[in-house]
This record gives structure tokens, sequence and C-alpha cells, in this order.
């Protein structure tokens, strides 16, 4: 990721002072989540303090420029915020999922199993077979799950196959998942 150097003042009346990351850091939330304020959101989104960008992150107001500064954030909270937010996800290609799921951040690899329906620009069939075979159990329990609450998300065979995986809880959460059908 590469930061811009962001200097800001404040003005009041016509007197400015600099401020430093601190004072953004406790502002950035209080910004209102508008369109009119999507070229802020987007400067600030290549800011030093991860705290900004981590806040950043939350905001339903989020661009194409806004997920690419934020998908290769060093800090692994910044991106799980990124992944958390349906608006971002909606936005999100399927390259890009298809790299978080070979970061091995299991948090970010299960909010993305859990988030399926989000993925509008991506074949979700094809990233619930790639989450049905990944070694951490609880990502394929997600994606078992995930079932439950979209019915037209994941296709039946890969619950059929997650019905009889190895972990108990990974192969109930599919059996009761197909039983809901």
């Amino acid at each position: 990721m590469q930061t811009d150097k962001i200097f800001t003042k404040l003005s009041i009346k016509g007197v400015r002072i600099k401020v430093g990351h601190e004072f953004l850091d406790s502002i950035v939330s209080n910004i209102p989540d508008t369109r009119k304020n999507l070229k802020v959101f987007e400067m600030l989104s290549a800011a030093g303090s991860k705290d900004v960008r981590s806040q950043i992150a939350w905001k339903d107001t989020t661009s194409r420029k806004i997920i690419k500064n934020l998908l290769n954030d060093p800090n692994t909270e910044v991106v799980e915020r990124l992944v958390r937010n349906s608006n971002a996800l909606k936005l999100m290609k399927e390259k890009e999922i298809f790299k978080l799921i070979g970061s091995h951040d299991i948090e970010v690899i299960k909010e993305i199993a859990s988030s399926l329906s989000d993925l509008e620009r991506c074949d979700i069939c094809m990233i619930a077979t790639v989450l049905s075979k990944h070694s951490d159990p609880s990502v394929r329990y997600e994606l078992a799950r995930f079932w439950r609450r979209n019915s037209n998300g994941v296709p039946r065979k890969i619950l059929k196959k997650l019905a009889k995986d190895r972990d108990i809880d990974v192969a109930n959460a599919a059996k009761e998942s197909l039983q809901n059908e």
C-alpha cells in the first residue's frame, strides 16, 4: 500500500492551523457518510494513520479507489473492516476476493464465506467451491451456515459435500441447511 502524505489544515473564519493525525483520527467518524464526501474519503483511504484508514473502511460511501487502497493495507484490522462492509463487497472483483482468500487471514476468509450474496461482481459458485475445500473448518462452517440465510447462494452439491465433512460441526451445519430448504 502506498500512503500519500496528507497535510490537514483547519480553517475557522479564515484562520488556519495545521492539524496532525490525532485530530484527523478524532473527526473522521463524524464526517457525514454521503456521496458529497467521497473525494475526501478517497484521500483519507491513503492516510498514514491506520485508525483513519480503518474508519474509512467502515463508511457506506465507498468507491473502487478506496477498495484498491484498503485491500492491500498492511494492517489486518483495516482489511477485516473492509470485508465487513457490504457496500465495499458489492464493488469488489473476483480477482480481489481470491487474493483475499489466499491471504490466509482466517477472519477475512470467514467473513467472505458468510457474505457471498454481497459479491455482486463475482461468480459466487466458484468462490463457494474454493471455500468448501479450505483447510480451516471454521471457513467451511461459515459457508454451510451461509446457506441457511441465503438459499440461492451455495449450490446444493457443495452443501451435500459439506454434509459429509470430517468436522462434525461443518457436517451438522450443512445438514441443517439442507433440511431448511
